[in-house]
């Protein structure tokens, strides 16, 4: 069986989660393909330079791409398509 066991203080209850997601300054000035609160699909041009510690030469490769797809939790670039 279950009861009631109490009240709920009234700064303990959660009516809305805020989020708060911030893109890089370069991702916003290209077309934008596809946003979402939390991701955000750019137009990328091959002169973009953008570090990322995954690629071989420190940048990452546009030659065979052409958007790129950022997250906003972590503001860093995650793919390319």
């Amino acid at each position: 069986m279950a009861g009631v066991v109490g009240d709920t203080p009234k700064e303990l209850i959660v009516e809305k989660l805020e989020y708060t997601y911030t893109f890089p300054s370069y991702s916003l000035q290209p077309e934008i393909i596809y946003k979402t609160r939390r991701f955000l699909l750019f137009e990328a041009d091959n002169s973009l330079k953008i570090l990322c510690d995954k690629e071989p030469n420190g940048y990452v490769d546009l030659q065979d791409w052409h958007s790129i797809l950022v997250d906003g939790r972590k503001g860093i670039p995650i793919a390319k398509a």
